[in-house]
């Protein structure tokens, strides 16, 4: 029934992201230098395994069970403002090999529905709601949502997948 006391992992972050699966908790920490780390631990009762950089760095950082145990979907706002997304291998995961997905961003969210389908929500650099989907492996292109927002991210409800948005204050 109730929390345990906090463990310090050591390191410094900016943002983290922690995915459960059958394999375990995988925590990705977005480092002040922009660095993405990952730690994982099967089960409560372990210890967090060392901490492995992933090779890549970025401004913002969302991340999903992939489609097996052993695997996470990351998508990360890269430096050069644009949508990165790679299938990491839990087993392997400093070899994951990142694509651009394009777009200009600010914010970034991921849900996979109960179905299985990954849904990308992000805040593009013109301040709108923008989604795309996995779909067979494959990215379909860009789908405008609206707004002037100012955060963006996702939640799983009785209804699916819905996005939870920040719009900007107005003036």
């Amino acid at each position: 029934g109730g929390w345990t006391g906090w463990i310090r992992l050591g390191g410094e972050a900016r943002r983290v992201a922690a995915v459960s699966n059958a394999a375990g908790v995988s925590l990705l920490s977005l480092g002040l230098d922009g660095q993405i780390t990952l730690r994982q631990r099967a089960t409560e009762a372990d210890d967090w395994g060392e901490p492995q950089a992933l090779g890549f760095r970025a401004k913002r950082l969302a991340a999903v069970a992939g489609t097996t145990d052993a695997s996470l979907t990351l998508l990360a706002v890269g430096m050069d403002d644009a949508v990165w997304g790679t299938s990491l291998d839990l087993a392997a995961p400093s070899s994951s090999d990142w694509q651009s997905l394009g777009a200009l961003v600010h914010d970034i969210a991921a849900a996979r529905s109960a179905s299985g389908v990954l849904e990308v929500v992000l805040v593009g650099d013109d301040g709108a709601v923008w989604t795309q989907v996995l779909e067979d492996g494959e990215y379909v292109g860009w789908r405008y949502v609206g707004g002037d927002v100012a955060r963006v991210d996702l939640i799983r409800s009785a209804r699916g997948i819905e996005p939870a948005i920040e719009l900007r204050p107005l003036l």
